[in-house]
């Protein structure tokens, strides 16, 4: 599982780098206060974020106080 934020498309991806480098910003301050572990990389327009274990999703999805939305995906049932 990984988490997916959207990024905006457009004027030759400058807004997607923008808001990437807002979101991982974000995501580093989260996990540096609850001293979390996680990858991020960029696929077409978003921006996934992944952990090592399954269930730190859930925990972001309870915990993140970010202002961009974002959805949990299960690789298994994104088909």
């Amino acid at each position: 599982m990984y988490i997916e934020f959207w990024l905006p498309s457009g004027a030759g991806g400058l807004p997607a780098q923008m808001a990437a480098q807002q979101i991982r910003q974000s995501v580093e301050k989260w996990a540096k206060i609850h001293d979390i572990k996680y990858q991020t990389k960029v696929v077409k327009y978003t921006l996934r974020v992944a952990f090592d274990d399954d269930n730190l999703c859930n925990f972001f999805a309870l915990s993140y106080k970010g202002s961009r939305q974002f959805r949990i995906v299960d690789p298994l049932n994104n088909i």
